[in-house]
């Protein structure tokens, strides 16, 4: 049970980046943002009781300790894949989940928390459709 419950997790940390991206959130208030997401048909009780961290890394400022970084995330999918195929099973959005969280480790992201996890996403792909270099994201706080 644990693993399914992390598999959402997870798989919620990467969709709120993309998201959040979607919404561009340099023209709208990031705390705005969060609570229409909050309340939207998806209700994730986490934009709530996470907002203040969310919205914190998203201003550039430090989300917190961390608490569940990028390379403890890429451990629990790599472990959900390894159960899955002995069931005979896939998990493909767990799979591409794992390869946006290899990159962002590979890039020096590994030590990001869950919650400034979408801020490090939109920061990164800003970056690259700036034609800056892949590790411009660098500069998003990681958990201290």
């Amino acid at each position: 049970m644990k693993l399914a419950a992390n598999l959402l997790l997870e798989v919620f940390w990467q969709a709120l980046g993309e998201s959040l991206l979607l919404i561009d959130p340099s023209a709208m208030d990031v705390v705005r943002a969060i609570d229409l997401l909050a309340d939207s048909n998806i209700g994730a009780a986490i934009l709530r009781t996470r907002a203040s961290e969310i919205t914190a890394s998203m201003n550039g400022g430090p989300s917190g300790a961390a608490a569940f970084d990028v390379d403890t995330m890429r451990k629990d999918l790599r472990y959900m894949a390894q159960e899955a195929n002995a069931h005979g099973s896939a998990l493909p959005l767990a799979n591409r989940t794992l390869e946006c969280f290899d990159r962002a480790s590979y890039e020096g992201g590994g030590g990001v928390d869950s919650v400034a996890y979408p801020a490090y996403w939109i920061a990164r792909q800003q970056a690259v459709a700036n034609g800056r270099p892949r590790h411009a994201a660098n500069g998003i706080q990681k958990g201290t």
